[in-house]
């Protein structure tokens, strides 16, 4: 693998940890991995991680195993398939607005609180 190889890794990572919400701390707490792990991966300081590492950070990233190795080489990631996800995609075009607005109330709100675990 490359420089640009494992550049492009760090990026995507960053782009994903950023758009859920995390700062590297929070992202590497959540993911089981330190801080520094995470700052290492995202700014390609290594070219070599711990297959344990690489899995952790698949897992919290909501990627299926082996993604990582798909985006060294150039292809996308694939996601965890999340069959919640799918019903509520898949019933979306027949909700009304009310409807819509509710779900997405209580996504966002269940997002921000503990209580539903």
């Amino acid at each position: 693998m490359s420089v640009g190889d494992w550049a492009r890794l760090g990026a995507r990572v960053a782009a994903e940890r950023a758009r859920q919400g995390h700062s590297a701390a929070s992202f590497g707490a959540a993911a089981g991995l330190s801080s520094t792990t995470v700052d290492s991966i995202e700014h390609h300081r290594k070219e070599s991680y711990d297959p344990g590492t690489l899995a952790q950070l698949e897992q919290a990233l909501g990627w299926q195993p082996g993604s990582v190795k798909r985006v060294l080489a150039g292809l996308e990631p694939k996601p965890v398939e999340d069959p919640d996800l799918a019903a509520v995609i898949d019933a979306w075009p027949r909700l009304s607005p009310g409807a819509r607005r509710m779900l997405r109330v209580l996504a966002t709100e269940g997002a921000e609180a503990s209580w539903f675990e």
